[in-house]
């Protein structure tokens, strides 16, 4: 009877032993595939952010090529109205240092 007892016994500790280390592997698996899966899906989403800066950079680039032209646009028309101005006055500068250099 003793000894019935001491086999069931010993077999209940191989069991669970046996129990535990499936239990064990199961969760390393379980982790394995985790990290697997959040390794893939974090890869994923830096992609996705790096299309999103390049779209956003290309987007800030054109604006900024837009605002310089416009920039460009403005000064060239500064500069021809200025030389405009410039141009209708040169005679009566001329003719002021001229008459200031002979009377003088």
């Amino acid at each position: 009877m003793y000894f019935d007892a001491i086999k069931t016994i010993t077999q209940a500790e191989q069991d669970a032993e046996a129990a535990r280390a499936s239990a064990a592997a199961e969760a390393k698996r379980i982790i394995a595939a985790a990290e697997t899966e959040g390794n893939a899906k974090v890869a994923a989403a830096e992609a996705e952010a790096r299309e999103t800066v390049a779209g956003l950079c290309a987007e800030a680039e054109r604006r900024g090529a837009e605002g310089a032209a416009k920039i460009e646009e403005t000064a060239k028309a500064d500069i021809a109205a200025f030389a405009a101005v410039a141009g209708s006055k040169m005679d009566q500068a001329v003719s002021i240092i001229v008459g200031r250099i002979v009377n003088d």
